[in-house]
């Protein structure tokens, strides 16, 4: 009868102990990439206007599953590139938390212009779509001059603006992160 309780009371405390405790399921994170892929769903997408640098248009965009109400919204620019037979739309995405890295390093850039180096200095930023944002010291003219180069994503020359510009940039970036 020992034997018995023991050996019971045993298995009991190895049942209790061998017990798996399971993470609780946290879905998974929505989005753009994600919802604008999905099958079976009907998708709506919003496009806001939120005004142009150079020859780039930016946008606002609310994508939201109409199927279970979930969205995102993002920022967007997008790009014309013409050519004698074609005409070419390409629209880039941000999702906010790239927005917010892309506006840091900007502002980095910005900071760095008041200086002058003795020596050439180049700053680059790649965004996730390899979109080339930087920054070049010319030393021999004492001049910074920044550019946006978008040849990984659409065939077109490289958008070169002035320190006075690129301020601008950064408050229409800023703008559009506080609408998200």
């Amino acid at each position: 009868m020992k034997k018995l309780i023991s050996t019971l009371f045993l298995m009991s405390c190895s049942f209790v102990f061998a017990q798996e405790i399971f993470p609780p399921i946290v879905p998974p994170k929505i989005t753009y990439r994600n919802l604008n892929s999905k099958k079976e769903a009907l998708v709506e997408k919003k496009i806001f206007p939120m005004g142009d640098f150079k020859d780039l248009n930016f946008q606002k965009i609310i994508l939201k599953n109409l199927s279970d109400n979930s969205s995102v919204a993002v920022f967007a620019i997008m790009t014309q590139f013409e050519t004698f037979d074609n005409i070419s739309k390409r629209t880039i995405t941000f999702e906010k938390d790239e927005l917010a890295k892309l506006i840091q390093s900007l502002q980095t850039m910005e900071q760095n212009s008041s200086t002058n180096p003795e020596q050439s200095t180049k700053f680059k930023y790649t965004t996730k779509d390899g979109i080339e944002i930087g920054s070049v010291y010319n030393s021999s003219q004492k001049l910074w001059e920044n550019y946006i180069n978008m040849s990984s994503v659409i065939s077109m020359s490289i958008i070169t603006f002035n320190t006075k510009e690129l301020k601008e940039l950064v408050q229409l970036l800023k703008k559009a992160e506080k609408s998200l």
